[in-house]
């Protein structure tokens, strides 16, 4: 009875494979020309899969032809052991094919007493097996990422030649991946031959080759299955119970007697701990092939399973790992380039793709003196978040404008792109390319520019000479803006100081803030500049903009700022300087007029202002259109600031146009004007949970329609509180009037 039930089971795995296959052959007979398209496709993937097997046993005798479902082995093999694993390869790089067994003994060399005299038997075809090691994880364009730890040792020849052709022996699951070979059939002696005595399943050669040991996890669950002694399962159950937040290990293994080696436990140990590593994994463990596919959370993730694996596989085991992790989300997607005295230099470089990268480097790399070390995806961090697709046009927009301004720096952070001119560099040239830029960069991006300082203008009181009006300083200038751009400008006494005072700048202010144009000196220099260059550096931190000089002898701040404490602070910065005999002096403006402008306004000062700004500056709108006039920009610039110190309110933005026209269309052009707004103030940084878009058409005039007075004055945004607006619409009444746009339709 027992008998009869493993015959049963082992029916199954036998006839299941081929009657799948019958059914996919009748599938493609009733749907048509499309299946042998298909067809098509699976011969090539399954010869793709199969070459790769057969590479990976170093099996370089072999080749494959594939026909549909039909692979046929080619080629002269060495020795049965070379065949019988080539033929198992095959099966298990594609199971649903049928394998054509068409290869040739090669002709034995003189002398060679393993060579197999008896006549081969007849080509057999054979169904795949189940279970068969899959030695390659993809095929076709995704191909496997394959790292051989060594190069699989020849296959032992045959012990002696054998007199009569026997029949394959069937391979039975053998352990974690290996296969025991049942006694081959006993051959009826030829006339005259001495029977042949009977030879034990011990001495029977076990065959290489056999159902792999699977692990697979898909989210919690982790699933082994295949032939696996218990030592195995244990040891796999204790690496997973030394792993936080492991799920439990779902056995479905079937009992083997030979035990594991050691080298083998170390391999399914880090395997199974990859795979719990990596979230979606599959990894299969055949005799010397490790094969594994995931999808890691993270690249880090990914190298740190690749070397885990390669420090656990023992020496002659291949592995063939496609581990691929998903490209890490960039805030903000910055690119920075400079140019000074040095030549260029490459701060920052986010990009979409490799392709992306190799585009912008080569126009860096057209910049005199650039040295890119290397290539772009190492230079460059691919990840998404690109505010534009066309990210890498705008970065290289920026590179060839730099080129052409001789010095400087150009920066794109998220959308907003800046081009900072050197101090060297004359106004006529920067106009010039800043307008080359601003015709040549993407729309999407703003462009904000930063020109070179003037030459001549009004001096510091007290920080130089009169001789030295609008002469660069002797020893030390530092200048920010009110952008925040910093420049570094004087003589360094040596190369050495200068770049230590130009990395604590970038240090204080940030590394995309900071150009270099200080040049070397000849002349001896202060004892004290590097300790008067880094005082200055702390006395500009605390200020909204302002300039520093040192002359050698004294150094003075001047600055403004919006907070009064900044005044203490950057005399403060410059306390130690008077210890060491210098004299230092900080003036520092607080800016009462621009503070007044940024402190919050109460609501009703809020519409109050809205108000005036359209009434004397109208927003304007092509006619019948929903378009804002290009000449409309600066009032929203108004707008959006005074938006944005608006306490505790959320503004409604109202669109109205007169009666002329049908109703329908009044009601539309109004929404759409009314949400071109919201839009525009958005753009320029108003939240948008501060603001709500509302089309009234026709249904609110202000004024007589019967003449062009009237229309014009019913052609308006108006600006309201959303909750006051909410109340009044729902008793029919009007909202509070703002202001008129300047063109109208409708």
């Amino acid at each position: 009875m027992t008998g009869e039930a493993t015959a049963a089971a082992d029916e199954g795995p036998r006839y299941g494979k081929p009657l799948l296959a019958a059914g996919l052959v009748a599938l493609a007979l009733l749907v048509g020309p499309g299946a042998w398209v298909g067809a098509g496709e699976i011969g090539r993937v399954s010869a793709a899969r199969a070459t790769g097997a057969l590479t990976a046993i170093g099996a370089d005798w072999a080749r494959v032809e594939a026909d549909g479902l039909r692979l046929s082995l080619l080629g002269a093999y060495p020795d049965a052991a070379a065949h019988g694993a080539a033929l198992a390869a095959l099966a298990g790089a594609s199971p649903l094919s049928r394998i054509a067994d068409d290869a040739a003994r090669a002709a034995p060399s003189r002398g060679d007493p393993a060579a197999d005299p008896a006549p081969r038997p007849a080509p057999i075809l054979r169904q795949a097996q189940a279970g068969a090691p899959v030695l390659l994880a993809a095929a076709g364009d995704a191909a496997t990422a394959t790292t051989p730890i060594q190069e699989a040792a020849p296959a032992a020849p045959d012990p002696a030649p054998r007199a009569t052709a026997t029949a394959e022996a069937e391979a039975e699951p053998g352990p974690d991946g290996g296969a025991e070979a049942t006694p081959p059939a006993p051959v009826p002696p030829q006339p005259g031959q001495a029977p042949a005595e009977p030879k034990s399943a011990a001495a029977a050669p076990a065959a290489d080759f056999g159902s792999p040991l699977t692990l697979a996890r898909s989210g919690d669950s982790l699933v082994a299955a295949g032939a696996a002694h218990p030592d195995l399962v244990a040891a796999l159950r204790a690496a997973l119970a030394a792993i936080d937040g492991a799920p439990e290990l779902a056995d479905a293994t079937v009992p083997r007697r030979s035990p594991p080696d050691p080298e083998r436990l170390a391999l399914a140990r880090a395997a199974i701990a990859a795979v719990a590593a990596l979230g979606d994994a599959r990894a299969e463990l055949a005799p010397g092939v490790l094969s594994l596919s995931a999808l890691a959370p993270s690249r880090d993730a990914a190298d740190a399973a690749t070397e885990v694996l390669r420090a656990a596989a023992p020496e002659g085991t291949t592995l063939l790992l496609d581990i691929s992790a998903p490209p890490p989300a960039l805030s903000p997607f910055r690119f920075g380039v400079s140019f000074g005295p040095s030549g260029p230099a490459l701060l920052s470089c986010d990009m979409r793709s490799e392709a992306e990268g190799r585009e912008v480097l080569a126009a860096f790399a057209e910049l005199p003196g650039a040295e890119t070390h290397g290539s772009g995806e190492r230079l460059c961090r691919l990840g998404v978040g690109a505010p534009s697709q066309r990210w890498g046009e705008a970065a290289a927009a920026g590179v060839r404008a730099l080129g052409a301004l001789g010095a400087g720096r150009f920066e794109i952070i998220d959308a907003e792109a800046r081009l900072v001119a050197a101090p060297s560099v004359g106004p006529g040239r920067f106009s010039r390319v800043a307008r080359a830029l601003a015709a040549e960069l993407p729309p999407s991006f703003a462009l904000h520019l930063t020109p070179p300082p003037p030459r001549a203008g009004p001096r510091m009181q007290g920080a130089e000479d009169p001789e030295d009006e609008g002469r660069a300083p002797r020893w030390l200038a530092l200048r920010r803006d009110e952008n925040g751009a910093v420049t570094l400008g004087g003589g360094a006494p040596d190369a050495a100081s200068r770049a230590a005072v130009a990395a604590y700048a970038r240090a204080r202010f940030g590394a995309m803030a900071v150009d270099d144009a200080m040049s070397l000196a000849e002349a001896a220099p202060p004892p004290t500049w590097r300790r008067a260059a880094l005082a200055g550096i702390d006395a500009l931190r605390p200020l909204d903009r302002g300039a520093l000089r040192y002359d050698g002898e004294a150094v003075r701040v001047e600055g403004a700022s919006l907070r009064p404490a900044a005044a203490r602070e950057a005399d403060a910065a410059l306390a130690p300087l008077r210890e060491l005999g210098l004299s230092a002096r900080s003036v520092v403006t607080v800016d009462l007029p621009a503070l007044a402008a940024r402190l919050p306004l109460p609501g009703r000062d809020c519409l109050i202002s809205l108000a005036a700004e359209v009434a004397a500056d109208p927003i304007g709108f092509a006619p019948g259109e929903t378009s804002i006039e290009a000449g409309s920009g600066a009032v929203l610039d108004r707008l959006a600031a005074i938006l944005t110190r608006c306490s505790g309110l959320v503004v409604e933005i109202g669109g109205h146009t007169d009666s002329q026209g049908r109703e329908s269309t009044n009601q539309r052009l109004s929404q759409g004007r009314a949400g071109a707004v919201l839009n525009a103030l958005h753009a320029r940084g108003v939240p948008l949970s501060r603001m709500v878009a509302q089309g009234y058409g026709e249904s609110r005039p202000i004024a007589d329609n019967g003449d062009e007075a009237g229309r014009a004055a019913n052609r308006r945004i108006e600006f309201s509180d959303a909750a006051m607006s909410a109340a009044t619409l729902g008793e029919g009444g009007t909202g509070p009037e703002t202001g008129p746009d300047r063109e109208g339709g409708g």
